[in-house]
């Protein structure tokens, strides 16, 4: 096994692992991997520091001087060029054909290079048999046999300790001393030093090394290789210059005969062995080897190719990042495709608002017979025709409040380049907030018997109290429904051992299943369960099925509550920009044709029949939106585009002894699981006693009162807030709305009187079917070839 830690940037590798440990180091004890800290930008991430290096081969110089010294040894020519093959494997640390030293001969036979001649004469069936072996072996440990690609096996061998078969010298075992203790101390230190290394030759081969012509003594040969690391100077130069040029290290023997650089004159011994009852030493003055190419690279992960390194290209096509800046996806089609998403969400709650189609997911009820009106904010406000020409020109005014975040954006850019003043002067933030349990739940069962934490857990919505809308029912959908939904999980005693919160969209996973169905299961299996398939996820139509048994009584991977959703979040906010009234004869002057501004968030949600005025959030996302444009701002929701959770309340938390938790105790206890990398941002919530502890959520009480209902930790602690941008549509520098006073006028009725006639014969409400065509969906975006 690898530690990939050791070649990839930003993945874990092995780090001070004793023998005693994991004495064969195959698959050390995750508990002692570390991550590489070092200076690299993060979309280095899953890349590589590369070593080019292009090397020429001397074959000629290094056969003779194998050869000449086995001339010394036994006379049988044949037996002279056996033994020049073995000296030869012996410097290099591996048989001619691959096989270990290790093994007491080459599995193919073959000793030395085969003449074309002889080339028929090679078993390739035996060559094959290589492929099965692992590159494993050790030095120091005795090996039972292998079982080849064929199904036979191996020799089994006895370890080399002494370096009697592969010297210590040998090239592969200078730089890859495995198992052996070395001059930096156990074997498992000589692992933070590996490389990955892959060679292509280049040059045509000697027919014959024992007798090459004057030709092929004079071409040019060698090896083009790279070598993958995380570090350089560690990795690669470490082997070169303190192992490579060595003869003491990293343990006595010789020179690296192959890539030694800096002696005038090398010399390996060999160890007495079965080809030699006396130690041998080659010594030679001759290089066999020269350097003649060499560069450093950095080889970035694909993500990185597709994003930063063609950044201008997706600067121009993806604005949106996904949720929380949380990555679970950085290729670039698929962030086009999240861009396009939020596109069309705009467009949606701008030019189509919450007609049936819009609807099928999205978790607004259909208003009854309204139909025929065009419903979209960009309907109703005066001049409609020239609002929707000029949509996606900042340059022009217009009465339109609500845009896209991208369009808000490039106003405060360019607001802030004729003000010569940073786009933080221009861009101005506003946090909107509100409690994670249900305001609805309380304020019903208020006065009553019946516990409002147990009864929010009640699968089923609509509720009862929630009839009268037009919800489809979904029997498995849970009631949670201010954007903050929750599992319970309890042991076999009935108490709680850990609660999991989220505010993820049922809009993202939808995407994500669709667009990423490899990212959806692996999170799925992380955060709910390691069973979960994606077979699993689908619906009878092979669709995402967010009423997925892990995300209903098995789990929470996101929201399913009907009204909580996307489109709920930014439909709420376009509907609240408009500056809702009463029209009507209860109000200020129907027969006059005035109205009765509307500005408290129960009247806005009961003029406009958005959302729930029952709700903590409807209400407040809709009131403190419309005080922003009745002051003349044009707003949008901050990039990315979502919903979000505040750090948590924990005070009140007191642990089965009546204390509060320490502030370490909560750091193991509160687990942000999934949140954007600065922590401002929190997607989901685990909480949960760590076992060292020796007790669990249930025999500890919030407030005094023992935790029996997640509810209960839920209204004490938890804050949803989306995070909302505006740009001062009316700065005297440059104005993006028209004239104040047609703003003023720019009065829209309550949808209960769409269709009304005033007395001057006026009928209330947008104009039908006026504009349709001018605005079209968002194009998708064509697949990358």
């Amino acid at each position: 096994m690898l530690d990939t830690g050791h070649f990839l940037l930003g993945e874990d590798y092995l780090e001070g692992v004793t023998d005693s440990e994991d004495p064969k180091m195959s698959n050390p004890n995750p508990d002692v991997y570390r991550t590489l800290q070092a200076p690299y930008p993060s979309w280095c991430t899953g890349g590589s520091f590369v070593v080019y290096r292009k090397i020429q081969q001397d074959v000629p110089a290094f056969w003779q001087t194998c050869y000449e010294k086995a001339k010394d040894q036994v006379s049988c020519e044949e037996e002279r060029k056996k033994l020049a093959g073995t000296y030869a494997s012996k410097m290099i640390g591996r048989w001619w054909d691959g096989t270990p030293m290790t093994f007491p001969a080459p599995l193919t036979g073959l000793f030395y290079p085969p003449t074309k001649q002889n080339w028929n004469n090679v078993n390739v069936n035996e060559a094959i048999k290589l492929d099965g072996l692992k590159n494993g072996f050790q030095f120091n440990a005795a090996e039972q046999p292998w079982r080849l690609k064929d199904g036979a096996e191996t020799v089994a061998y006895d370890a080399d300790p002494n370096g009697s078969a592969c010297p210590f010298a040998a090239h592969i075992r200078k730089v890859n001393p495995r198992d052996e203790f070395t001059d930096i101390g156990s074997g498992s230190r000589t692992l933070n030093h590996r490389i990955i290394r892959r060679g292509n030759n280049y040059g045509r081969r000697i027919n014959n090394v024992f007798a090459p012509t004057s030709a092929e003594k004079e071409e040019k040969r060698g090896l083009s290789l790279v070598m993958y690391q995380v570090s350089i100077e560690n990795q690669f130069e470490f082997l070169q210059r303190h192992w490579s040029n060595s003869e003491t290290r990293p343990k006595p023997g010789g020179d690296d005969m192959i890539i030694g650089l800096g002696k005038p004159e090398k010399s390996i011994t060999f160890s007495p062995d079965n080809s030699t009852s006396i130690p041998v030493t080659i010594t030679t003055a001759t290089d066999f080897t020269h350097p003649v190419g060499m560069d450093y690279f950095i080889l970035p992960p694909i993500d990185a190719i597709t994003n930063v390194i063609t950044a201008s290209v997706i600067d121009k096509e993806v604005f949106y990042e996904p949720p929380g800046n949380k990555m679970d996806f950085s290729d670039f089609q698929t962030r086009r495709m999240w861009n396009w998403t939020i596109d069309t969400v705009y467009w949606q709650s701008i030019w189509q608002s919450a007609d049936s189609t819009t609807i099928a997911n999205g978790g607004q009820t259909i208003i009854p017979g309204f139909d025929k009106y065009p419903t979209g904010i960009g309907y109703r406000l005066p001049n409609p025709e020239q609002t929707a020409q000029n949509y996606h020109d900042i340059s022009k005014p217009t009465n339109l409040q609500f845009r896209s975040t991208q369009d808000v954006t490039a106003m405060a850019a360019k607001l802030a380049s004729i003000k010569k003043t940073p786009i933080s002067n221009t861009l101005i933030p506003a946090t909107i907030a509100w409690q994670g349990f249900p305001k609805r739940v309380l304020d019903l069962y208020r006065n009553s018997n019946v516990n409002p934490y147990e009864i929010v857990e009640q699968p089923g919505w609509p509720p009862k109290d929630l009839t009268y809308r037009s919800y489809v029912p979904v029997a498995s959908a849970r009631q949670m429904d201010e954007y903050c939904e929750w599992y319970t999980h309890r042991n076999d005693d009935g108490k709680i051992t850990r609660i999991d919160i989220t505010c993820e969209s049922p809009e993202y996973w939808t995407f994500l299943v669709k667009n990423r169905p490899d990212v959806a299961v692996q999170l799925y299996q992380k955060y709910v369960n390691p069973k979960v398939t994606l077979d699993s996820l689908l619906d009878k139509d092979g669709n995402y099925n967010i009423y997925n048994e892990w995300n209903t009584e098995k789990g929470a991977m996101h929201l399913n509550c009907p009204p909580n959703s996307l489109f709920a979040e930014v439909y709420i906010a376009a509907e609240a920009a408009t500056r809702w009234a009463d029209c009507s004869s209860s109000g200020t002057g129907f027969d006059d044709n005035s109205c009765k501004l509307l500005t408290s968030g129960g009247d806005l949600i009961g003029c406009a029949s958005y959302g729930l005025s029952t709700r903590a959030s409807d209400p407040t996302i809709g009131k403190n939106v419309n005080d922003l444009i009745r002051s003349g701002y044009i707003i949008s929701v901050a990039n990315p585009v979502g919903l979000y959770l505040e750090k948590l309340d924990t005070s009140g938390w007191l642990n089965p002894q009546g204390d509060p938790f320490t502030a370490t105790q909560i750091q193991e206890i509160v687990q942000y699981v999934r949140e954007s990398p600065d922590g401002s941002k929190k997607l989901r919530i685990q909480i949960e006693i760590p076992p060292h502890l020796d007790y669990v959520l249930g025999d500890c009480s919030i407030g005094g009162a023992p935790l029996d209902w997640a509810g209960q930790l839920i209204d004490s602690s938890v804050t949803v807030f989306l995070n909302a941008i505006a740009v001062n549509g009316q700065d005297p520098d440059h104005r993006f709305l028209f004239d104040p006073s047609t703003m003023d006028a720019a009065l829209v009725s309550c949808k209960s009187e769409w269709g009304d006639k005033t007395s001057d014969g006026t009928v209330l409400g947008p104009p039908q079917n006026l504009i349709s065509p001018m605005v079209v969906p968002p194009p998708a975006p064509e697949p990358l070839k």
